[in-house]
Formats: C-alpha cells, sequence, structure tokens
C-alpha cells in the first residue's frame, strides 16, 4: 500500500470549498513545474486539472452513494467488522460481530474494545498493535481471542488499517476479521492425535527392539560376565557336583577345569573345615534354599586362603530344580585385617587405661559412655560412677555444665570438632585443661557420638604465664627506649629545617642525620618540572661505601616504571616497605648479571661495603603532591625496619616535604603576584567585548566571572552571579546542566554543541534557542580547577528550520487527501512518487 493511500471508510462530510484553495495553488506549483520540464508532463498537468474541474460538481452526490454502498457491505459482510475512533472506542460494529460475540451494535457503540472482548493477558499486546497503528498508520494482522456475551472464547484472524483527517492525523481505525475457532480446534486435535500416534509407534518399535537385542545379547553378556569377573562364579548340577567354574573360580582354588569339575572341587577344603563345609552343603542342595558360608582352601603347595562361599537354586519355567550358580571370593585379606583390628584394639584398650590424658565418650544426650583410668583417678571415683551420666547429675558446677552442654551440641550438631580450656576440681585441687572434642560419625556420615581428650596443663600455663610477663616488661622497655630516640631524631630535624631552608644542603644534612640515628643508608629523590627525578641527597654509615653507592645509582638509575623503589612510591605516593630484600629486588635494582652478582655477593657477606637488610622508602608530599622520595636502609645483621619505623620515616618525609612546599608557595606566589594583574586584565577585556554569554565557575560551581552579555540573558546582575553556586541560584535548571558541569570537572572532556530552549531565552512571549560548550579550565600543571561555559544565540537559524519543517509536512499532507492523481517524476522520466488516486487511473501499485 502507497504511503500515500487514504481508505474511504468512514468518511466525514467535509465542504469541498475547504480545499479548493489550496488545491488551486497545487495545480497551479504543477503547471509550472510542468512548463520548466517535459511537454509530457505539461499534457499529464492540464489532464489533472480538467479532471479536477470537471468532478467538483458531482463530488458530493458521489460521496453519498458511495457510504450507502460502504455501509451495505460492512452489515451485509460475512467478516467481522468493527470501526474504533481514535481512542478505541467503538463506532462502528457489523452484524457478522453481532452475530459472533451476541452483543447488538446499541450495546457496544462508544465502549472500549478491550473492556468488551479482550481476555486479560492480551489488552496489553492489542494496545500497543493499536498504538504502532495510529503513530505509523502501517497494515497490521494479528490473531487473538475475543470473549463473547456469554463468557465463551472465540479465535479471530484480524487485518487492520487505519483512516487519517486532512491534517494527516489518524481518526479511524478499521479491524476486519474471520473467526476461525473451529479451524484452530481442528489443527490443534489433528497435531496432537498425529504426535500421539507418532509417539506410539516409535515406542513400540523400540520396544520389540530392545527385547530383540537382549534376548541376542544375553548368552554373550554372562560369557563375558563370567571370564571377566573378579569374583569366582560356579555352576553345580541338582545334586551339587560343579559343572562350570570361571578363571577366576579356579585361580582360587588353585585347580584346572578338568580338576574341579564333579567333586573335585572338596578335595581343596581344609582338613579343619571338611565336615562342616561338605554338611551344610548337602543339606543346601536337598533343600535347595540359601546357602552362604565362610571356611579355609588348602592348595596343594599348603598354601591356605580364607573364601566366601554363596550360591542359590535354578529353576526351569515349569518350575523344576535344574542345578545352582554360586559366587566365590577370597577374603584372606579380610580375615587377616580382622584379626590384626582384634589385635589393635586389645593396644588400644590397654593404650587408654594407662594414659595420664583424661579420655570420655558420650552419646547423643551427652550422657558418659565411655571414661578412661585417668578420669577415676582424677575424681577419686570408680569408672562405674561415670557411665550413664550428664556433667548435671555428677555435680559440676553450673557453669562447667553449660560450657560443656554447648560445646558438645555444637560439634555433634556441626560434625567439627572444637578445642576448649577449661578449669576443673579434681583431687589434686582446682587443674587447668585443654580438651580436644571430636565428632564420630555413624555409617551414614551423622555424628552419633563426641571423643573428648583432655591433657591437664596446669604447670604449662603457670610457665606460659609468666614468660608472657617478662616479654612484655621486655616489649615495653624496648619500645620507650626507640620512642626516646625518635623523639629526638624528629625534634633534631625539625630544628635543621626550621633554621633555615637552603635547598639541597639542607636536604644532605638531614640524610646524614637519618643515617646516624635511624639508618646505615640514606638518600633522597626530588621530581623535576619535566617529571624526571634526581637524586639530591645520600648518606652512608661507612664513608668508603658511598663511591660504590653513588657509581651504583649513577651506572643503572631505576626506571621510572619499576615495580619497586623510589619510582613505584613516587607514582603512587604509598610507602614501601621491604623487609627482606631478596633476588627479585636486586635484579630490579641491577642493569645486567654481573651487577646482580656484586649486589648478591654485598648483601650476603658482611665483609662487602652495601650488605643491604632492610629497605625503607616514603613519599615526600605535602598538601596533596608528591615532591620525591626518602629511602633508608640497613646492613646490619638482624636489623629490620617495622611497622613503628615506618610511621616515623613517614613522619619526618612529611616535615621534609612541608619545608619543600613551602620554599617552593614562596617562590611560585612572588612569581604569581606580577602575572596574575596581567592575566586578569586581559581577560576581562576579551569577556566584556565578546558577543557570546562567558562565565566560569570553580570545582564547586561557584561563579567566578561572567561577561554581561550571560548576566543580562539569565536576568541578574554581573555583581549577582559572583560567588555564588549555579544549583542554588538557579535551581530549576540544576538538575538538567549540572551533571554536564559535573562531567567535564571529573572527566577533564569538554561538552559540545548542547542545545537549550525556553521562553525566558528569548523575547517575551517567545521561544528561544541557545548552544552551549563545556569547557574544563586548567593550571599550569594539568589540573581541572573549574569549568568555563559559552552560549550562543541560534534563534534565528532554529526557527528557520522548524518553518521549514512544517511547510514540508503541509504539503505531503495535502499531497495525501488529495483525490486528483498526483505524481512527482525525475527527469529521466521514473516515478519517485505517487499518491493512490494516480496509481488507480494508471493500474500500478
Amino acid at each position: 500500500m502507497s504511503w500515500f493511500q487514504v481508505l474511504p471508510l468512514p468518511i466525514k462530510s467535509y465542504s469541498l470549498a475547504t480545499f479548493s484553495a489550496a488545491t488551486a495553488l497545487l495545480l497551479t506549483t504543477l503547471l509550472v513545474f510542468a512548463f520548466q520540464a517535459t511537454p509530457a508532463i505539461l499534457l499529464l498537468a492540464v489532464a489533472m486539472v480538467s479532471a479536477w474541474y470537471f468532478g467538483l460538481k458531482s463530488s458530493e452526490q458521489e460521496l453519498e452513494i458511495e457510504r450507502q454502498i460502504i455501509s451495505k457491505v460492512i452489515d451485509t459482510s460475512a467478516c467481522l467488522i468493527v470501526v474504533l475512533d481514535s481512542q478505541g472506542r467503538i463506532v462502528r460494529f457489523n452484524q457478522a460481530c453481532e452475530k459472533t460475540t451476541g452483543y447488538s451494535a446499541a450495546e457496544v457503540v462508544d465502549k472500549y474494545v478491550w473492556d468488551l472482548f479482550l481476555i486479560p493477558e492480551e489488552i496489553e499486546p492489542v494496545q500497543t498493535v493499536f498504538s504502532k497503528l495510529k503513530s505509523e498508520k502501517f497494515y497490521s494482522e494479528y490473531q487473538n481471542y475475543w470473549r463473547t456475551k456469554n463468557g465463551d472464547r472465540r479465535f479471530i484472524s484480524w487485518s487492520n488499517t487505519v483512516i487519517v483527517d486532512g491534517d494527516g492525523v489518524v481518526e479511524y481505525a478499521i479491524a476486519t476479521g474471520i473467526d476461525i475457532t473451529d479451524r484452530k480446534a481442528a489443527e490443534i486435535a489433528l497435531a496432537l492425535s498425529y504426535t500421539q500416534l507418532e509417539t506410539s509407534v516409535k515406542q513400540r518399535t523400540a520396544e520389540l527392539t530392545v527385547a530383540k537385542e537382549a534376548l541376542q545379547a544375553q548368552e554373550e553378556r554372562f560369557r563375558c560376565l563370567s571370564s571377566c569377573s573378579p569374583a569366582g562364579i560356579f555352576m553345580a548340577d541338582f545334586e551339587g557336583r560343579y559343572t562350570y567354574a570361571n578363571p577366576c573360580c579356579l585361580a582360587i582354588y588353585d585347580l584346572s577345569l578338568a580338576e574341579i569339575l564333579g567333586d573335585g572341587w572338596e578335595n581343596c577344603i581344609h582338613p579343619e573345615d571338611r565336615s562342616r563345609v561338605l554338611s551344610q552343603w548337602l543339606d543346601y542342595t536337598r533343600e535347595a534354599g540359601e546357602y552362604a558360608i565362610e571356611y579355609r582352601l588348602q592348595t596343594a603347595e599348603g598354601i591356605v586362603r580364607w573364601i566366601n562361599v554363596g550360591s542359590a537354586p535354578m529353576f526351569s519355567d515349569s518350575g523344576e530344580l535344574i542345578g545352582h550358580v554360586g559366587t566365590v571370593r577370597d577374603v584372606t585379606e579380610r580375615q587377616q585385617t580382622q584379626a590384626a583390628l582384634s589385635s589393635s584394639e586389645q593396644q588400644l584398650r590397654t593404650l587408654l587405661e594407662n594414659t595420664p590424658d583424661v579420655i570420655i565418650r558420650t552419646d547423643k544426650e551427652q550422657r558418659y559412655i565411655y571414661v578412661n583410668q585417668a578420669v577415676a583417678r582424677s575424681q577419686g571415683k570408680p569408672v562405674s560412677f561415670f557411665l550413664g551420666k550428664s556433667s548435671q547429675d555428677l555435680g559440676m558446677p553450673p557453669e562447667l555444665c553449660q560450657m560443656w552442654d554447648e560445646t558438645l551440641y555444637k560439634v555433634l550438631e556441626t560434625g567439627r570438632e572444637e578445642i576448649i580450656e577449661f578449669k576443673a576440681h579434681s583431687t589434686d585441687g582446682i587443674r587447668s585443661y585443654q580438651s580436644r572434642v571430636v565428632p564420630e560419625f555413624d555409617k551414614d556420615g551423622v555424628p552419633e557420638s563426641a571423643l573428648i581428650v583432655a591433657r591437664d596443663i596446669t604447670e604449662l600455663k603457670l610457665a606460659e604465664t609468666q614468660r608472657l610477663q617478662l616479654k612484655i616488661e621486655l616489649a615495653a622497655r624496648e619500645k620507650a627506649e626507640k620512642e626516646q630516640q625518635r623523639s629526638a631524631f624528629l625534634a633534631e630535624v625539625s630544628k635543621i629545617l626550621a633554621d633555615a631552608f637552603d635547598g639541597e644542603t639542607v636536604l644532605q644534612n638531614v640524610a646524614e642525620l637519618a643515617v646516624n640515628s635511624i639508618a646505615d643508608g640514606c638518600y633522597i629523590h626530588l621530581t623535576e618540572t619535566d617529571s624526571k627525578v634526581r637524586l639530591v641527597a645520600v648518606a652512608h654509615a661507612e664513608p668508603s661505601t658511598l663511591d660504590t653507592l653513588n657509581n651504583l645509582r649513577v651506572r643503572s638509575p631505576l626506571a621510572s616504571d619499576a615495580v619497586n623503589g623510589y619510582p613505584l612510591v613516587i607514582r603512587t605516593g604509598k610507602s614501601e616497605l621491604i623487609a627482606e630484600v631478596d633476588e627479585e629486588i636486586l635484579a630490579v635494582a641491577a642493569e645486567n648479571a654481573a651487577e646482580i652478582e656484586i649486589l648478591r655477593e654485598a648483601k650476603l657477606s658482611r665483609r662487602e661495603s652495601l650488605n643491604i637488610g632492610s629497605h625503607a622508602c616514603v613519599p615526600l608530599k605535602a598538601r596533596g603532591r608528591v615532591m620525591g622520595a626518602l629511602t633508608c636502609f640497613t646492613q646490619k645483621l638482624g636489623r629490620r625496619y617495622s611497622a613503628e619505623d615506618m610511621a616515623m620515616l613517614e613522619d619526618l618525609a612529611y616535615r621534609v616535604a612541608i619545608a619543600l612546599d613551602n620554599a617552593r608557595l614562596y617562590a611560585e606566589a612572588q612569581q604569581a603576584l606580577s602575572q596574575t594583574a596581567r592575566s586578569f586584565a586581559l581577560i576581562d577585556s576579551l569577556l566584556e567585548a565578546s558577543p557570546l554569554g562567558i562565565c566560569f565557575l570553580d570545582r564547586e560551581m561557584r561563579y567566578l566571572h561572567i561577561n554581561h552579555v550571560l548576566a543580562e540573558l539569565q536576568g541578574l546582575s554581573a555583581e549577582q552571579h559572583l560567588g555564588q553556586d549555579f544549583r542554588q541560584l538557579f535551581p530549576e535548571s540544576a538538575h538538567k546542566f549540572a551533571p554536564i558541569i559535573q562531567q567535564v570537572l571529573d572527566s577533564g572532556e569538554s561538552v559540545l554543541n548542547v542545545e537549550i530552549s525556553g521562553e525566558n531565552l528569548g523575547k517575551l512571549g517567545e521561544l528561544g534557542y541557545l548552544l552551549s560548550n563545556y569547557y574544563p579550565v586548567k593550571n599550569e600543571r594539568g589540573e581541572i580547577i573549574g569549568a568555563g561555559i559559552i552560549l550562543a544565540d541560534i534563534t534565528a537559524a532554529k526557527k528557520t528550520e522548524i518553518a521549514l519543517k512544517e511547510s514540508e509536512t503541509r504539503f505531503r499532507s495535502v499531497v495525501e487527501s488529495n483525490m486528483i492523481g498526483i505524481g512527482f517524476w525525475e527527469a529521466g522520466g521514473e516515478i519517485t512518487e505517487a499518491n493512490d488516486a494516480l496509481l488507480k487511473m494508471i493500474g500500478y501499485t
């Protein structure tokens, strides 16, 4: 369907005079265009004018006849036809709809179609289709259920289109439907029947195939199973004589097949078990019951084996006994294990009864089911006194009973062991115990009891208390001495920094003071303006080591992206502590394998000059800026930097950094004073002369500067803006533009060409348009200190653009609604667009 097409279903009466002016204008434009194009187009335009002129007089009569015809067609059509207004209310409801739904047209007119006919789950999809139909004016098809007046559901297949008014706005929607309920049910029933039949055929075929394959494979499976079975398998006739034995059975008896058949297997029975085994075998073959026995075999070489034999009778289809089948398993190892286990249990019992540790077992009700002699000795009671009783029954103190109850409950619930310490009365007074409580599990892995092993640690606790007290006193004394040394050192550093700061000389004095107090070696690095790092001070406890240290640093300075050392500290601003300098750190510090060897030997040999043991590097950071790093290391055996040492070094670095930064700020302040006046004068001149609205905000979105153009545009004086927060001064705009400004401040990226519109931006009562751009403002170090905003008035250009779009829309609406054939051709004669009237004339779609 062409996008020019408008279906002639319910049509409102329009005065033909309404369209005459616009139609005449259109035809005049076409004639002018035609004179400048080809003669063929001119003739077509003349024909169109003629058709319009002669058809104008009879249009109203023809429209009335057409309405009557369409009304009859709608009412007598076998299809369901429903006409909806733009809101979804029913305006036409034909006889087919009345017959299908049971509603009359009077009952449904002016009611919403989804309120009457749609089931709940289909309301939203249909409303979505209706909305798209109105907005996109497309032809659509879909299927859904309608509810009838008596509550039945009918399955309808719908085709939809729309009618638009003279302005191109959808006025009506027309739905044409076919009741396919019976066809749908038949299709479903047919598909279901076919599926069931196909399933039955496949199932029966599979069953027959499985049965056939099972019959064919049964004999092969038994043969393979028997020959590969890890257990011995034998078959005997109804009198008990062997008729078959698999390889495993022959190996267990240590006989050949010929030797074991018949009664030959009886020759291997151990003499002490022979009578018992044959008697039970004879009874079994007579009564055809079940047979299970364990006995010993004795081979020709005198080897004795324990075997487990089980057998069951075999019957024919008629129930007649035809023989026996059985299994033989070598259980010699199990018998030996059971004997060893019995011996081990006896040894364990002896150990438990003689150990000095207290051993107790409790059930799930926390009653004692076993106590060893150590319990009886410690409490002066016999073992029988404790069995079957709980802690409360034994008269233990309430707090001890509560501790045991909670511990045992936790162990039995979680299945995890617990270790506790407690004090208890004994015949020797109050003793301290350490107890391990372990769960014991049943065959299903569920805790069923608890094992308690308690050891008397009274003497150990006393010794530990005394040792801990001595350790605390020693640590306190050492800490006090270290704190005193650190305080004296920091006081001396502060004095050096406070007297006079003359650059690198002071830093060298700090390094030498650190070597005399807290380090065996110290060096200080500072960052330059070009991001390079320079060594400005170095000191070592042994003057002869300075040459080695300086040569190494000059020859192999660390790379700026090194993973440790001063580059990492300067890069991240975080301290680094290497308590023990290892091989990897040496590799980073050296340029080649030879230097690694030098450092390795220096570290491992006390005779060498470096002998680096512990390493600490802290940033020189003040006011959020990292200016360098201070590195200290030790070489004395056994001395290592601790967390307390790091805190003191960070305090030292902070004091040095503050002194450095104060000197820098003083120099910058002097220089800035001379530049500030010139910069502000130049900026003020540019801003005030600009025809654009310009302002600057700081990082808190406060106005720092605004020119008169932007101030007037916002309706306030420049003085009323300065120092004010943009978000508080213009709260109605903050929700839209504050996030953009914050984005610029956070990312450092400009946001360009943001369009603003509103009545307050133009003349009174008129809509105005501005184009805004947002830029980050940075200082000389590249740090973002605020945001700049520039606004340009684009109202005139925007209005021109809107007018052009509205003109194009009106022109297309006229072409779509015109009943005169209208088309557009390219210079080569190809039709690019045509309305329905023209398509109907020429017989093409």
